[in-house]
């Protein structure tokens, strides 16, 4: 029943365009793509393109760049940017 759907590219995420509602996806270690079949209900956010975003689809496929301990750089994703995707969502 939420107007707007707000996810990191998780199950979360992937059942919300699956049902097609309104879905503000936070990117790190992977690339819009994933959500290029729902681009009709899916925004991807992802970091500043001069970070290492995506990189679980470079070569050594699979091994994120951080380690084991996450994306660090979904963090420069700013809580204003996905507040105004979210405006954007409920304004259409």
């Amino acid at each position: 029943m939420a107007d707007v759907v707000v996810a990191v590219d998780s199950a979360y995420a992937h059942l919300a365009v699956t049902l097609a509602k309104p879905t503000v996806i936070i990117l790190g270690t992977t690339k819009k793509t994933a959500f290029a079949h729902a681009e009709d209900c899916a925004v991807c956010i992802e970091p500043p393109s001069d970070s290492c975003a995506g990189c679980y689809y470079n070569a050594p496929f699979h091994e994120l760049k951080c380690g084991d301990v996450g994306c660090k750089e979904i963090a420069r994703i700013s809580p204003s940017q996905v507040f105004e995707e979210i405006k954007k969502c409920l304004s259409r």
